[in-house]
């Protein structure tokens, strides 16, 4: 497993487009669970970017579950939300492990097809663009750095260990998370987004 500076090059981000986007996450009940933030609704875990329920689509059975949909991007630029038009539940495709602490590191896990390629991202802010196949980046699009590649080993996993500097400033930032996915056959696509704060 190679290990890799939090810090690199930035990458560019496409424009947020007003079209049908594809986005992958975990779907979250913030009102049950957030005592202050009444009435917030159904949420993305991490993003926090609101979801409005379509004709026919129904959030409540879905909760805590990851998610494949499509949407329509509404809202407001400080404010967005994903206007959802299909749901579907789904593997979870991406999560931060290890234990976060400075000096240490984090290790980024990514599932997909075996002979497949993760590309790890990270920002240290969210954000909502989409990339030119219409899957919802949820890493700021002005501030994100490719952390590494990985090949998806037999076991249908890609794994990438992240250190950490020993920067006292550093503690109790969240850092934000996803992986692109390019498979040996078929259309890339983003995984979900996860999160964990540097502690």
């Amino acid at each position: 497993m190679k290990k890799l500076p939090l810090i690199l090059p930035l990458l560019l981000a496409s424009t947020l487009c007003a079209q049908v986007v594809q986005f992958r996450g975990k779907i979250e009940n913030e009102s049950a669970s957030c005592y202050y933030c009444p009435n917030t609704g159904y949420v993305l875990a991490c993003s926090d970017y609101r979801l409005a329920a379509g004709p026919g689509i129904a959030f409540a059975p879905f909760n805590g579950v990851h998610v494949r949909g499509t949407a329509t991007i509404g809202g407001t630029t400080s404010n967005p939300q994903l206007n959802v038009i299909t749901l579907e539940p789904t593997a979870e495709t991406f999560s931060i492990g290890g234990g976060g602490e400075l000096g240490g590191d984090f290790g980024l896990t990514a599932w997909a097809n075996p002979g497949d390629v993760a590309f790890f991202a990270a920002a240290l802010t969210k954000g909502l663009s989409v990339i030119p196949t219409t899957d919802v980046l949820f890493l700021n699009p002005n501030a994100y750095v490719l952390l590494g590649a990985e090949l998806v080993d037999g076991e249908g996993e890609a794994n990438l260990e992240v250190l950490i500097p020993n920067i006292p400033s550093l503690f109790g930032i969240n850092v934000f998370s996803q992986a692109l996915i390019a498979p040996t056959s078929g259309t890339p696509f983003l995984t979900n987004l996860d999160c964990k704060t540097i502690g």
